[in-house]
């Protein structure tokens, strides 16, 4: 899960299209989404949300896409 992606996607990016990773990309700008998901259209196992993350709302983006917060790796970079 990378919070604040921007459009390039963020570190997340290189973990998706270097090695194949699936991920979840969230960024408070809608149009930074749109150009994330037009970046890794069909052959990316990335999801996207655009929403703003806070404390209390965390589990929301994952819960969008799917993700338990459990279960993901943490990369800290």
């Amino acid at each position: 899960m990378e919070i604040g992606s921007d459009s390039s996607g963020g570190n997340a990016a290189v973990l998706a299209h270097e090695w194949g990773r699936s991920g979840l990309m969230v960024n408070l700008v809608a149009e930074n989404i749109v150009d994330a998901r037009r970046t890794f259209a069909g052959h990316r196992p990335v999801s996207f949300v655009a929403a703003e993350v806070t404390p209390d709302n965390i589990n929301d983006p994952l819960a969008y896409a799917a993700c338990a917060a459990h279960s993901l790796p943490l990369i800290d970079v």
